[in-house]
């Protein structure tokens, strides 16, 4: 059990839950109806939940669970099973009857099949978000948006190859073609334009329709099943060859496990070869498709590097002939608690897609000139505070806009009431 502070909310992470935590059975009382549950020391404040539901497949577990037995639940669960679906109906229903529908819930490392089931069921009810799939999505349009005085390039001026399996590859193009339809709404381009612009790439090759297979690709890879690679080529097998003859300018990595598809020596030479300033992105965890020194080796010093390891704003790539490169870090948290903070100001009923769009572009705005000299695509994290300030206000003002936001009347100055309305880890000093 922990906390995690969302502006003055406690934000309740219920997984592993270790026996003797009496957390278990707040959440069956709550699902009962004793509207007591989470008040008291929990400090909820009706204002976020953080629920992580990957619970075993064994419906005794989840039966423990609504009655309120005391129990170690594990991250077992690979599909979400019937008598789970149950569960977390009977949970959703309760926090609406107990909270209303301002209830800012975050699923919490659940598997990425599960999550996205889970939030396509229940955001249209209340603001739900996954930082692992539209958080991780959000920062890396920053981080592309950011880079545009170096690649003298709007999003949809590129073109995108990411390579991967599973549903987090295309959870990042799915943000990736709003943002595009979003900024080429004045010439009336669609959500089906914007995904043209969009490629994928698996075990077996370039997805596309004329490799044969898809009528066995999973459902969420569909919408960037292109009809052939090129009008003179039909497929691509691998990674050298997709990146020979779709030319993209953003590549992309991203894999739950170690990757199997790496951005070799030949592959970032191409990607040199095809781009003054390509963007490499290489967000798998653990391990990662590049080192950012190879990179920029292989690219003689001119790609753009972001990747997910921690460094500080010290860590400094030197390459052979002593140029120094500072490869920045594609992080969450440079976004949620910002996205978490604008959503319980405004007190907005739904977190959509333009609302984390509009974040990544307040985090764009806030890389300089000097971080851009450096190498770096998004701005120090040591202040973090005036930066989730900054996305606060961009996320409330878009929930006014769109006519979702319940709390009247609006903030006369949005980044200032959310920097009064951020937790404080101030504790009172005892002997």
């Amino acid at each position: 059990m922990h906390t995690t502070g969302y502006g003055t909310a406690a934000c309740w992470s219920v997984a592993s839950v270790l026996p003797g935590c009496s957390i278990i059975s707040r959440v069956a009382a709550l699902l009962h109806g004793e509207s007591a549950a989470f008040d008291g020391d929990c400090n909820l404040a009706a204002d976020s939940l953080a629920l992580t539901a990957e619970l075993s497949h064994h419906s005794s577990v989840v039966d423990k669970l609504r009655h309120g037995y005391l129990c170690s639940c594990w991250a077992l669960g690979v599909t979400v099973c019937s008598s789970l679906q149950e569960l977390l109906d009977e949970f959703f229903n309760a926090v609406q009857r107990r909270f209303g529908n301002t209830v800012l819930i975050h699923l919490e490392d659940m598997q990425y099949e599960n999550m996205s089931k889970t939030m396509a069921q229940y955001s249209g009810n209340f603001p739900v978000f996954s930082d692992g799939i539209q958080g991780l999505a959000a920062v890396v349009i920053a981080g592309i948006l950011a880079a545009a005085p170096l690649t003298s390039k709007k999003l949809a001026d590129h073109t995108f190859l990411i390579a991967g399996e599973g549903r987090a590859a295309t959870s990042i193009a799915s943000i990736i073609a709003a943002a595009i339809a979003r900024e080429r709404r004045h010439v009336n381009e669609t959500i089906l334009d914007a995904r043209k612009r969009v490629w994928l790439l698996d075990s077996k090759g370039l997805v596309v329709r004329s490799r044969g297979d898809a009528d066995e690709l999973d459902d969420h890879k569909l919408p960037y099943c292109h009809r052939q690679a090129t009008p003179e080529k039909q497929s691509c097998p691998d990674l050298v060859d997709a990146v020979k003859t779709i030319k993209p300018s953003v590549l992309i990595g991203i894999s739950s496990m170690p990757p199997t598809i790496t951005f070799n020596e030949d592959v970032c030479q191409e990607m040199g070869a095809n781009n003054q300033r390509p963007i490499i992105m290489p967000l798998s965890q653990p391990g990662a498709e590049v080192k950012p020194k190879d990179a920029y080796t292989w690219t003689d010093g001119r790609c753009i590097f972001a990747d997910r390891d921690t460094r500080t704003d010290s860590s400094d790539v030197v390459l052979d002939d002593g140029r120094h490169f500072h490869p920045s870090t594609c992080e969450t948290a440079y976004l949620f608690p910002g996205v978490g903070l604008g959503t319980l100001l405004s007190r907005s009923t739904k977190l959509r897609d333009d609302m984390f769009i509009v974040a990544a572009e307040a985090l764009a705005k806030l890389v300089t000139d000097e971080d851009r000299a450096r190498g770096a695509i998004y701005p120090p994290i040591g202040p973090i505070r005036d930066i989730s300030a900054h996305i606060a206000k961009a996320v409330a003002q878009k929930a006014y806009d769109a006519g979702l936001a319940t709390e009247q009347p609006k903030p006369s100055d949005l980044q200032t009431a959310a920097l009064q309305n951020m937790y404080e880890p101030d504790y009172r000093n005892y002997r």
